[in-house]
């Protein structure tokens, strides 16, 4: 069975856009494919950005072809649901999104605990970036 990322990848390939491998590229190199979708809410785990995307993309396929089959070509439908979120991504090399870290707390038994990844809030944002909200960078 092909991955989220082949399958995201697959169909992005066969919008048949121009400089479609080039974009490819550029995701893979600025993790699209791993970072979390979110913070702490929807799919905030490794690869949640691309299972989200790929979401997004099954729903809008369904109600486009319910709604509006010969009104928007799929193609459309595609590169909209599928880069969406693009600007999570991080940008200039950095993710958008880096693990949430908490201090252990200490005990006698273990002074110096490791830290550990929160659970309620597993990820934050990342503060090295320049701070452009994400809808903006996708764009």
């Amino acid at each position: 069975m092909n991955t989220v990322q082949e399958k995201i990848e697959g169909l992005l390939i066969e919008t048949g856009r121009a400089g479609i491998l080039d974009l490819i590229d550029m995701m893979r190199k600025s993790g699209f494919f791993t970072q979390p979708c979110s913070g702490a809410f929807h799919l905030a785990k490794e690869g949640g950005l691309a299972e989200h995307s790929l979401n997004v993309f099954c729903l809008m396929e369904k109600l486009r072809d319910v709604l509006y089959p010969e009104e928007i070509a799929w193609e459309s439908v595609a590169v909209c649901a599928l880069l969406h979120d693009l600007g999570k991504c991080g940008q200039f090399g950095k993710p958008g999104y880096i693990p949430n870290m908490l201090k252990g707390r200490a005990t006698k038994a273990n002074p110096n605990p490791e830290p550990v990844q929160s659970e309620k809030k597993p990820y934050l944002t990342n503060p090295d970036l320049l701070y452009i909200d994400h809808e903006i960078r996708s764009i």
